[in-house]
């Protein structure tokens, strides 16, 4: 198992879309249509702006994406962490989150912070076996964290995990 990185382009939307397409069976009851309308978002738009994706391979076949947008030149937020099914519960995910944790170290990011929603145990129970703690649960606390960094990225119903590196 071998994990690369390569910056989304234009011509990786349509992956993209597809990743959140499967992604939406798993949100579906807890995010109605979050996921569609992301996928839809990636198929008609250029690549968002206020954060960088990177699509997450294995043996040069696409198997996810991650999406990070710094806050400050100390502070990491994981926009997300998408795999497609059939990569998912191998390990592909942890092996991707510990290599990319690794390069943002060496950048010289010292916390990754992250977003889960309280009603996805799977991700909650993910992120905490991959060593991230649970900050806060408050929507207020998370809005203002980092001077207000947080306040575009804010959820209600979500968890701010964080995890030193």
């Amino acid at each position: 198992m071998e994990i690369s990185f390569k910056k989304a382009r234009a011509e990786d939307r349509p992956f993209l879309a597809h990743v959140c397409r499967e992604a939406d069976r798993l949100y579906a009851r807890i995010m109605p249509g979050n996921y569609k309308r992301l996928a839809d978002n990636f198929e008609k738009n250029d690549l968002p702006e206020e954060y960088s994706i990177y699509i997450m391979k294995n043996c040069n076949q696409n198997i996810g994406f991650l999406g990070f947008a710094s806050l400050n030149k100390k502070v990491m937020y994981l926009v997300g962490l998408f795999m497609l099914f059939d990569y998912q519960r191998q390990g592909y995910g942890s092996l991707a989150l510990k290599q990319y944790l690794k390069i943002l170290q060496a950048d010289g990011y010292e916390k990754v912070i992250l977003l889960a929603h309280k009603k996805a145990r799977w991700a909650v129970d993910f992120y905490s076996k991959n060593n991230f703690t649970i900050y806060s649960g408050n929507y207020e606390e998370i809005k203002n964290y980092a001077g207000g960094a947080m306040r575009a990225f804010a959820m209600p119903a979500t968890y701010m995990m964080k995890r030193n590196l």
